[in-house]
């Protein structure tokens, strides 16, 4: 267990990888993933780092998240469409 922030896992992943510089958490609903690889990508641009790894993940652990599908939160399709036409909610 983690604890009850996404920031722990960041920091516990970045520490047992024995990675160096900042870590974060970006959480965009749809975009998370296209935000983290566009953040690495400019903190490299400006020279901020040599090497950089982004990511993004999915993970519904606590029933408190099951009331979300009710609110039409999750995609019926099960795909995010970030920023198109198509999109209808978050991937499951």
């Amino acid at each position: 267990m983690f604890g009850n922030l996404p920031g722990n896992a960041t920091g516990r992943i970045t520490f047992a990888m024995d990675l160096r510089g900042p870590a974060m958490v970006i959480e965009t609903m749809c975009s998370s993933g296209l935000v983290a690889v566009h953040q690495a990508c400019k903190a490299l641009a400006v020279g901020e780092c040599d090497m950089a790894l982004a990511g993004a993940s999915l993970l519904m652990a606590s029933p408190e998240t099951l009331h979300y599908e009710a609110k039409w939160l999750t995609s019926a399709r099960g795909h995010c469409y970030a920023f198109d036409p198509r999109a209808d909610g978050n991937a499951r």
